[in-house]
C-alpha cells in the first residue's frame, strides 16, 4: 500500500476509519478518540499532497508506526473481549 499513490492511501485509510466507526466495540473502547485522531491526521497530510503520485518515502516510517499502533491496540481490545 505504502508504494501506491496518494490518492489509493486516502482512501484506505478513510476506509478504516469509516469501517471502525461503525463497530460500537471499537468505538466505546478507551483510546478510540486517539485512534480516530491519528486516522484523522494521516487523512489531512495525504490529502495535502499530490494525489497522483506516490507516497513520500519521508512519511513512510510515521504512518506504519502509527498502523502498528492501532494494530496492537485492535488486537489488545479483541483479546479482552473474548475473555469476557
Amino acid at each position: 500500500m505504502l508504494k501506491d499513490i496518494n490518492r489509493k492511501i486516502y482512501f484506505a485509510i478513510g476506509d478504516a476509519r469509516e469501517s471502525a466507526a461503525v463497530v460500537t466495540m471499537f468505538m466505546e473502547a478507551d483510546g478510540a478518540s486517539l485512534v480516530q485522531l491519528a486516522l484523522n491526521k494521516w487523512m489531512t497530510t495525504v490529502q495535502t499532497l499530490d494525489q497522483e503520485k506516490t507516497f513520500p518515502d519521508n512519511l513512510v516510517n510515521g504512518l506504519l508506526k502509527n498502523l502498528m499502533q492501532i494494530k496492537k491496540w485492535t488486537l489488545n481490545l479483541i483479546t479482552t473481549n473474548l475473555d469476557k
